[in-house]
Formats: C-alpha cells, sequence, structure tokens
C-alpha cells in the first residue's frame, strides 16, 4: 500500500522522498503544457511523489515512472503498472516510444538526455521537460540548444523559482517538437 500523499499548497514545500520541491502551481504548470491525451513519461522518477501528486490532481493525465531496476524497491509511491524499469542509469525506456510528454527532474547525467533525444525521439514525444537546480541547467542548456537548432524542436522556455512553482534555486526548462504547439 502506498503512503498517503502529502497535502500541497500554492507555496513550494521540500519534501524528504523528493528531490525538487512541490506546489499546486507546479503541477498545473506542468499539466499545462502536456497535450492530451498522452503519457507523460518521467525517466527518473525515483520514489515517484511527484508523479503519484500529478496523478491525482490531474487524473485525466496518464503519468507514468521510470527507474533503474534495482532502485525500483525505493518507489512508494508508483503503482506497478505505472512503473517503468530499466537495467541501469545509462539505459533507455521502450516506453519512451510511445508517450508524448518526457519529464527529467533532477537528472543525474546530461548525457541521458542527448541519448532519449537521438535514440527515442522518433516516437511521438511532443514535449521534453527538465525540472532541477538553476545552477546545474547550463549542463543540460547545451543539449535542449543542440536539439532546437536541428529545427526538430522549438525554442527553449524557461521558468526559474516561484514563477515555476518552484522555490528560488530551483526551475524549468522543456522545448516541444516543432510540428506541435510551443
Amino acid at each position: 500500500m502506498a503512503p498517503k500523499l502529502p497535502d500541497i499548497s500554492d507555496v513550494p514545500q521540500k519534501y524528504s522522498d523528493c528531490c525538487l520541491s512541490i506546489s499546486q502551481i507546479l503541477l498545473d504548470q506542468v499539466y499545462s503544457l502536456v497535450l492530451l491525451p498522452t503519457t507523460l513519461l518521467s525517466i527518473g522518477s525515483g520514489t515517484g511523489l511527484l508523479e503519484a501528486l500529478l496523478q491525482k490532481h490531474h487524473p485525466e493525465l496518464n503519468v507514468e515512472g521510470v527507474e533503474v531496476r534495482s532502485a525500483s524497491n525505493l518507489v512508494q509511491y508508483l503503482f506497478t503498472d505505472a512503473l517503468n524499469t530499466v537495467s541501469g542509469t545509462w539505459d533507455l525506456s521502450n516506453r519512451a516510444l510511445e508517450a508524448g510528454a518526457w519529464m527529467f527532474v533532477y537528472p543525474r547525467e546530461p548525457k541521458l538526455i542527448q541519448q532519449y533525444l537521438e535514440h527515442r525521439s522518433n516516437g511521438i514525444v511532443k514535449l521534453v521537460m527538465w525540472l532541477g537546480p538553476v545552477v546545474d541547467w547550463k549542463d543540460y542548456e547545451a543539449i535542449f540548444s543542440q536539439a532546437q537548432q536541428e529545427q526538430r524542436w522549438s525554442r527553449v522556455n524557461v521558468r526559474n523559482g516561484a514563477d515555476a512553482g518552484l522555490v528560488a534555486y530551483e526551475m524549468m526548462a522543456w522545448m516541444t517538437r516543432n510540428d506541435s504547439i510551443s
């Protein structure tokens, strides 16, 4: 049985089992970017708290997580049928080919996003989103910019801190496929 989900408000809060701060504003912003109907695939979902809160507050959105098989026992909030596993942090999930939106939260390695864009973006994905610390963005910005320069993706959009429903030192960035609404 999954633990009880915390109550959230418009004020971003940190939780011990989630890297990212969470607020109702953040959940609403993530939801507003996803073109329904589709699956939002959270790559590196950790405990699944953010994903479960997205599903609870926006039940029409299908949210699934991807986690390393050896760490999948740490997933507390996602139901088994919403969890996809991979062999390691370097491995790519084939489920990405069938998901319309990808979300990377505090990813460890920029190369992972680059690999997904190179090897899995030939599916139906229309949105790629990154959420993490402002200081880490410089390591990921080049990957997003390269995809945009190849003219497959829109310009990169960025919201910092409170504008994204996050604490001051966090941000969100996203891009949409050029054949979708940006």
